[in-house]
Parts: structure tokens; C-alpha cells; sequence
């Protein structure tokens, strides 16, 4: 009589297996997705990572940088992106701030221990690093990334994309990168509508930016002829290359330019109006006799930074004395937190 009684237990088992066979088939019909209809890609978040930064690909966002350029390191506190630094050149002098970091040589001589050290993930630079130090800077994970000074304002705006892109990430990075570069070009524009058309309506001043003797000057090919540009001052350099005028140009051809210069620009840093009047080709031009001359801050100007409209104002000003200066939101050279305007 018990072979009888398995009888109930056996059928209920059968029934079980099917219900549970049946409802796995019902689920995998609802879930299964329509061969019909795309995904919905508002689902998928755009990744930020890997950044391609010239040649360089950066995997992951860098949370410690080293600077080893004073020109970057003025645009990471521009864009407000300094709170990754760990490290900067023996040059980094400003902020202030900048100076209380650990000093890691310059870009042509790093200081590989203290760099390895800080342990970065990205050191930064203007200038390429030797082979060897970029191998060792390498082995031990951290990538180079060279950001070349800016040879127009198109590089120039382009140049804080780059860094923000290096930091923020391809999407993030761009957005802020963007932002921050159409502000710098309202500025810039600011600074051209002020002069540019009073120099085009009563003349323009034909100038030259001397950054060294003999004829280390600011030729076509660089940012800084292309601000002058911008605001009304004609560069007798501007048809020349590589921040030099040929000598032997500027003792034939050339000498005419010279001698119609209106003002000169130099940094006393460098050059001083006593080294003109005892330089054999400059003593006799007008512009060193009549003391038609104005001193500049060379650093600031060639840093590339926020800091370079200031320079570029005081151009405009001593060129075209008439015009009524003052831009409320170039500052005179201060601190970043002293710039509200760029918050």
C-alpha cells in the first residue's frame, strides 16, 4: 500500500516544475527588449577620462600636479583650478600663495627627488623635459604634459581649455575651459574698443617691444604683437620672426622703421634708456633721444596669464594719453581674491 501513497507527492512535484518552468518563460518575454527600438542613451553617462592633451593621453583625473612653468601656474589660480598643486618651479612667484610650495627646479632643470617625492600624478611644463626625466618621471607613474607658450590669442584661449580639460575631464573640462576663455576674450575686446578706433581715427603709433638687446624684440609671429595689434600700435617688427630682427636688416632696410619708432617698450629688468644712449644703433635713433620710451613689466606681460591685460592697459595708455583709462575689472596686478570680478 505505500507504493500508493508516492503517487500524490510524485504529481504534485510535476506541477511544481512546470509552474516554475512557465513563469520563468513569462519573465524572460517581458524583460527581453524590443529588437525594434534603440536603447535610450540618456541612460549611459558620458565618461570624462581618457584626455588626450597634445600627444599625451591622461588616463584618470590628476588630483596632485606639479608646475613647472610660472606661466601655469598663474592660469590654474586664474581658472580656479590650483587646488591640485602640490609642487612649482623655482620661479612661481605669484600669488604669494604660489612660493609656500615645494620648489622643483624649472622645466629645462628638474629637480627629479623632490618631484618623485610629491608624488604627483601630472607634472606640468612649457618646455619639453630631457628624455631621461621624462623615463624616470614615467616609471614611476606620473605623466608630462607640456602646454607651449601661446604664439596668438586663439592659443592663448585655447591654452586654459587644455588645462581645464587636463583637470576637469573632456566634458566638464571643456565646458569650464570655454567659459573662462570667452570672459578673457570680452576683456580683450574691452581693451581693443577702447583703443583701437581712436588709434585708427588720429593715427596710429608705431611701436617696438624691445625684450633684449641687440634686436630681441616682439616680431609678427607672437601673442604680444598680436595684443599691440589689437589695440592700435603698429610693430615695426611685425613682418619678421622668432623674437628677432634680422641685424643686418635693421641696419639697412630696417633703419628707416627704427627711426620712425613713436615708443618703445622695454623692461629696465633688461634694458634701460642709459644702455640705448651707450648702444652704438640705438643712441642716435629720436626715440632715444627724446626719451620716447616706457618701462614695462616683462615677466607679467610674457606669463600669458589674466595679469597680461594689465601690462597690455598701460601700453594703450602711454601710446594714446588722450583716452580716458580705467577698466574697472583689470585690477593692478593684485591677488586673485582681490579680483571679484573674475568670481
Amino acid at each position: 500500500m505505500r507504493p500508493r501513497r508516492m503517487l500524490p507527492l510524485l504529481s504534485a512535484f510535476i506541477i511544481i516544475v512546470c509552474l516554475t518552468l512557465g513563469l520563468a518563460a513569462c519573465a524572460n518575454e517581458e524583460t527581453e527588449p524590443d529588437n525594434g527600438t534603440e536603447p535610450d542613451e540618456t541612460v549611459y553617462e558620458l565618461s570624462e577620462y581618457p584626455v588626450t592633451i597634445g600627444d599625451v593621453v591622461v588616463s584618470a583625473r590628476p588630483s596632485r600636479v606639479v608646475s613647472l612653468s610660472p606661466a601655469l601656474t598663474e592660469k590654474l589660480y586664474d581658472i580656479g583650478l590650483d587646488a591640485v598643486l602640490a609642487g612649482v618651479s623655482d620661479y612661481c612667484d605669484f600669488p604669494s600663495v604660489a612660493a609656500t610650495f615645494t620648489k622643483c627646479g624649472t622645466g629645462q632643470i628638474p629637480n627629479i627627488d623632490r618631484i618623485l617625492a610629491l608624488e604627483p600624478h601630472v607634472v606640468l611644463a612649457q618646455v619639453e623635459l630631457s628624455n631621461l626625466d621624462t623615463t624616470i618621471l614615467a616609471e614611476n607613474g606620473i605623466t608630462v604634459v607640456i602646454i607651449r607658450p601661446s604664439r596668438s590669442v586663439r592659443e592663448w584661449l585655447e591654452s586654459y581649455v587644455s588645462i581645464a580639460r587636463l583637470l576637469e575631464g573632456e566634458h566638464a573640462g571643456t565646458d569650464l575651459g570655454s567659459s573662462f576663455a570667452q570672459k578673457l576674450q570680452s576683456r580683450i575686446n574691452d581693451l581693443e574698443n577702447m583703443y583701437a578706433p581712436h588709434a585708427n581715427e588720429h593715427g596710429r603709433k608705431k611701436v617696438l617691444y624691445l625684450r633684449m638687446l641687440d634686436f630681441t624684440v616682439a616680431t609678427g609671429d607672437t601673442l604680444e604683437h598680436e595684443l599691440m595689434n589689437l589695440i592700435g600700435l603698429d610693430n615695426i617688427a611685425a613682418y619678421h620672426e622668432n623674437w628677432h630682427y634680422p641685424e643686418e636688416l635693421a641696419a639697412a632696410d630696417g633703419r628707416a622703421d627704427f627711426e620712425a619708432i613713436d615708443l618703445l617698450f622695454m623692461d629696465d629688468k633688461f634694458v634701460t634708456i642709459t644702455m640705448l644712449e651707450q648702444n652704438q644703433f640705438y643712441r642716435s635713433l629720436q626715440a632715444t633721444i627724446q626719451d620716447r620710451y616706457i618701462y614695462i613689466d616683462s615677466l607679467v606681460l610674457e606669463r600669458q596669464s589674466l595679469r597680461t591685460l594689465n601690462v597690455l592697459e598701460r601700453m594703450g595708455q602711454a601710446a594714446y594719453p588722450d583716452i580716458s583709462a580705467g577698466i574697472p575689472f583689470i585690477d593692478d596686478g593684485g591677488e586673485p581674491e582681490d579680483e571679484e570680478d573674475d568670481e
